[in-house]
């Protein structure tokens, strides 16, 4: 439904208020929430309040922050290309929901 929506130019899509920024090209001052696409690299395991993994993303400093709710994506396969959208916060991307990570690989 949001592709279409992307796709047709409607709502808030209509405005390209929420570009989808490719990791590599993300805008040094980038803030609060963005939308991102890249390719998953190495998987880290963290023992943080709401947080349990980090997941690499190829050519890029930023990192996604998997948060307890979405654990499962810490099994993202390295090289997968995805959409992410979250809140960035200290160099990372929180995913909260496994709805905010969406595989773009085949």
């Amino acid at each position: 439904m949001e592709a279409k929506a992307r796709e047709e130019g409607r709502g808030l899509w209509k405005e390209n208020a929420w570009p989808i920024h490719d990791t590599a090209s993300l805008p040094e001052d980038a803030a609060r929430f963005q939308m991102i696409e890249g390719i998953s690299g190495a998987m880290q395991g963290i023992n943080e309040r709401f947080a349990v993994c980090e997941v690499s993303l190829k050519g890029a400093a930023l990192i996604l922050i998997i948060q307890k709710a979405a654990a499962e994506l810490c099994q993202l396969p390295d090289g997968t290309r995805i959409r992410a959208r979250g809140f960035l916060q200290d160099g990372g991307l929180e995913i909260s929901h496994p709805l905010n990570l969406e595989s773009l690989s085949d």
